[in-house]
């Protein structure tokens, strides 16, 4: 093969300094995200990312006809991200992009360069290629993408005699799979069965000022003007606040408290979205004499049956007992037999159900309102930062694309749905004992009761 020197192929263009980490990221770690924010460019770095695999992989195997796979949100993306830029921006003389009515799209490279391919796709349809292999696979806006998407790939990565097929991915924050592509790359959280590829992630963050070929006023005029959501994300790649974000009002610092006694006068109840294949969410709530509400306790997890879940939130309630639980309405259907909620009455715990449907968007109005805050006025909703899997994804809710008000359920919403059906009809006031009043405080206070302890908390 002649040699091919990529970084003189792309100019004048680039590599930026940036792009090249993320090229030499690539050959360190399985899967690489680039970007995070606006202006990095992602989408010259995954097409030139194919190339280079394809140039590379042929120089060091011989193998002929390699394939890689550079995957777009749908197919308008992909003909004007890529496909119309890699027909002027990749020399005539080292190949050329053709379409056929099977495959769509390919860039095909020439037979003294090896003969591989860039297959040019979209995933209207990922399913499309559960028996495709690829021994390179790139994804531009990851965060576009259920967490379904990548799982679904990264196991068509396989191409015989290529012995670490990379994953390439590029994004900014926001979006449906916003959640899961934070966890893994930015929070660096991985599920017990993938903690063995915690090594094998890594993020090359760009942002405009890393791209000297942008316009000199691109970021002080075009993201620096920005609404302040759109700002933080597209422009300092921010991924606690982003474009779509639903609950806007959630902030880290402001929200999310240290787990403290509980004190046995507070009322006590909980909220569930039950869920066997798919996870199970309980959350436990705590009312003070001021009317805020602290999320205590969690519960939380797939491939767990009635009884197994019933035996946790008896655990729990060991020490906080509960005066009542809300559990959503579809787990009192026994049309197909005993309903969810009778299952759980025989493993003794009880539950209501939760209203209609027709409640679900003043049940997300009314946790706006709990988070919201400004100057001197604190949120009344609260959460404990023992509830891991609550803090995770309530930032990363989205609006749903039809329908502006709700929130988007193709996202995890499952512990969101516990807690919107916890404080579906609650009424947070807690009545203080006298024995826990100051004394200028009990002179006189009709409404303070005497009553013995409940229960103790200890967290």
């Amino acid at each position: 093969m002649k040699e091919v020197k990529l970084s003189e192929l792309m100019l004048p263009a680039g590599p930026t300094d940036k792009q090249r980490a993320f090229f030499a990221a690539t050959l360190k770690h399985l899967f690489t995200l680039y970007g995070g924010a606006a202006g990095g460019g992602k989408s010259y770095a995954l097409r030139w990312w194919c190339l280079r695999e394809l140039l590379r992989l042929f120089g060091q195997t011989g193998i002929r006809g390699i394939r890689v796979g550079l995957f777009s949100e749908d197919y308008p993306t992909l003909v004007d991200r890529q496909v119309s830029k890699i027909k002027y921006e990749f020399p005539e003389w080292l190949g050329e992009v053709r379409r056929s009515e099977t495959e769509g799209f390919n860039f095909f490279l020439k037979e003294e360069y090896g003969a591989g391919m860039i297959a040019l796709r979209n995933l209207d349809d990922p399913s499309k290629y559960q028996s495709a292999e690829f021994a390179g696979i790139a994804i531009e806006e990851l965060t576009h993408s259920p967490i379904e998407v990548f799982d679904l790939l990264r196991f068509r990565l396989r191409w015989p005699g290529v012995e670490r097929p990379a994953f390439a991915a590029a994004t900014n924050p926001g979006g449906i799979g916003h959640g899961w592509v934070k966890r893994y790359w930015i929070d660096r959280d991985f599920p017990p069965e993938m903690a063995v590829l915690a090594d094998e992630f890594c993020f090359v963050p760009a942002r405009a000022d890393d791209n000297p070929h942008l316009a000199a006023d691109y970021k002080r005029l075009s993201l620096d003007t920005l609404p302040e959501q759109l700002r933080k994300a597209y422009a300092d790649g921010d991924w606690n606040i982003f474009a779509g974000q639903y609950f806007s009002e959630w902030r880290v610092d402001i929200h999310i408290v240290t787990p403290f006694a509980i004190p046995s006068y507070w009322r006590v109840w909980r909220g569930g979205d039950w869920g066997k294949e798919k996870p199970c969410a309980y959350y436990w709530f705590a009312a003070d004499p001021e009317g805020w509400i602290y999320v205590v306790r969690e519960v939380y997890g797939p491939g767990m049956t009635v009884p197994e879940q019933a035996a946790k939130i008896k655990e729990v309630e060991r020490g906080l007992p509960s005066e009542y639980g809300i559990l959503d309405s579809a787990c009192g259907d026994d049309s197909r037999g005993e309903s969810i909620q009778d299952q759980f009455l025989k493993e003794g715990v009880r539950w209501r159900l939760s209203g209609p449907s027709k409640k679900r968007i003043p049940g997300w109005q009314k946790i706006h309102s709990l988070l919201a805050w400004g100057p001197g006025k604190p949120p009344k909703l609260r959460v404990f930062s023992n509830c891991r899997n609550l803090t995770r994804t309530i930032p990363t809710m989205i609006h749903d694309k039809n329908r502006v008000e709700d929130l988007d359920s193709d996202g995890e919403d499952h512990a969101c749905d516990a807690l919107r059906y916890g404080l579906e009809d609650v009424e947070p006031e807690t009545v203080m004992p006298y024995s826990e009043m100051h004394p200028d405080e009990a002179q006189g206070f009709r409404g303070a009761v005497d009553e013995p302890k409940r229960f103790e908390s200890q967290w």
